[in-house]
């Protein structure tokens, strides 16, 4: 009857209407066509030209992947998975995915594996050549120490090449395609491909970039060192020009002015002075400001590819310039708001590590170093106290040691599960007026001083009492 009851349930959730992806025209895409809905390799070329953006999403990268990771589980299995990943470059592998996700919202790490599709494909070849029937069990017998369906490559897969195609109810990704020109088209499996989005927007497949909201900035930015480039370079405008209102094209004093003006544009020559006789009047037409006239603009838009990515002025001031002045508490708090946003980074791309790899196949989890929370002298002084507490909560026998092990951070491979409870243990806080960490008056009597009050303090309950 339960069973029953169970099979129906399943059949109810299968037959219901599942939210649906919002994309129109994209189901059934023939072969080399793309389905992105952005020209990723366009985009690419304007960052290019921009090294404000650049620079702002290498320090992302950095600050999400500098500090390295660890495991937790098994040594065993942990030296195995370290081993898997120094052989694939995970390091690199990794942060060129990072890179992606964040310049144009999508990161995609291809797994190198046997699917059970692929398996039975090979099968099916074997026996139809041979006649030979193979199960798994078989390839298990060759093979004692492996399972032929783990991972063993490992290795990013460029965004800007991939496309993502849809079931035809639109509710899920039926596979991935790599589109290269119109020299090779790769697919790849739902399961092969770890893709990470940076945000969900409007119920889209792909991911999105505050990147692609930017193209505008970008390009404007482009523009503008473009502009002074090509102002320096003189951009085919004259500096000057020359009227001679008394001569005749190609007279003698003409040709005089025309070879003084040739050598004085030399570098050598310049800022020299030039006699000439005759009526000639000058008019400046290529007047170069100082000031830089674009350079407000390239600042405050530099300022908004930083507010997209919710990063603090501190980390882009010498590219904003002197002019921006940051308060100490609004930087501690621009500051705290950027670093949470790196956390929460961190913590999606370990879910997603962990569910789609280490924990199905090697069975330890993947944990990212926080580097940016090691303040060591606050951190000291919150081990130091909190160390304290669980000894009191210890000795009261109201807690294990493992939850001294969750509550301090402590790497399975570190926690040997002992704990010995040491004597005296005080408290963190001192005495009521006393400040944090005091030692207790009576401690600093000594024996006879101590006697005597306790002699005295009985004294008056016994007084009390009668």
């Amino acid at each position: 009857g339960d069973a029953q009851m169970i099979f129906s349930v399943n059949e109810l959730i299968e037959t219901k209407e599942v939210p649906m992806y919002y994309e129109v025209g994209f189901v059934d895409s023939p072969p080399w066509t793309t389905t992105q809905p952005f020209d990723y390799q366009k985009l690419i070329e304007i960052i290019q030209k921009t090294p404000e953006c650049i620079g702002i999403l290498n320090a992302m990268t950095i600050d999400i992947c500098s500090d390295g990771y660890l495991f937790e589980g098994h040594k065993v299995r942990i030296d195995r998975v370290e081993r898997f990943l120094k052989q694939n470059r995970f390091k690199n592998e990794f942060r060129a995915v990072i890179f992606d996700w964040l310049m144009l919202g999508n990161g995609a790490l291809w797994k190198g594996k046997i699917s059970s599709e692929k398996f039975k494909e090979a099968t099916d070849k074997i026996q139809a050549i041979t006649g030979v029937e193979f199960k798994e069990t078989d390839f298990k017998n060759y093979l004692p120490d492996e399972d032929i369906y783990q991972t063993k490559l490992l290795k990013h897969a460029p965004w800007s090449t991939m496309n993502i195609d849809l079931t035809s109810d639109r509710t899920s990704i039926s596979g991935f395609r790599q589109v290269l020109g119109v020299e090779k088209e790769i697919r790849f499996q739902p399961e092969e491909i770890i893709h990470g989005k940076f945000m969900d927007f409007n119920g889209k497949v792909y991911g999105f970039s505050p990147i692609q909201a930017s193209v505008n900035v970008l390009t404007t930015l482009s523009l503008i060192k473009d502009l002074n480039g090509n102002f320096f370079q003189n951009g085919g405008v004259p500096d000057w020009m020359f009227i001679l209102p008394k001569e005749m094209a190609g007279s003698e004093n003409v040709k005089r002015l025309e070879q003084s003006l040739r050598k004085y544009k030399a570098a050598r020559h310049k800022h020299g002075n030039l006699v000439f006789t005759g009526e000639v009047t000058p008019i400046e037409m290529n007047k170069f400001n100082k000031d830089m006239e674009f350079r407000q603009l390239a600042i405050y838009y530099t300022g908004i590819l930083a507010l997209a990515f919710n990063m603090p002025l501190s980390r882009v001031a010498s590219i904003l310039g002197a002019e921006v002045k940051v308060g100490a508490a609004d930087s501690d708090l621009s500051e705290a708001g950027y670093w949470r946003s790196i956390s929460s980074a961190q913590d999606y791309w370990e879910d997603l590590l962990n569910t789609q790899l280490f924990e199905p196949e090697f069975n330890v989890s993947l944990k990212f170093n926080r580097g940016y929370k090691n303040d060591e002298i606050k951190e000291a002084q919150r081990d130091a106290q909190m160390m304290t507490v669980l000894d009191m909560l210890m000795q009261r026998k109201a807690i294990t040691p493992e939850y001294i092990k969750l509550k301090m951070h402590i790497p399975d491979k570190y926690f040997t599960g002992n704990y010995e409870v040491p004597e005296n243990v005080g408290s963190p806080f001192g005495k009521e007026n006393g400040s944090p960490g005091a030692v207790p008056e009576e401690t600093k009597k000594g024996d006879a001083a101590q006697e005597n009050a306790k002699r005295k303090k009985k004294q008056a309950e016994e007084a009390s009492e009668r």
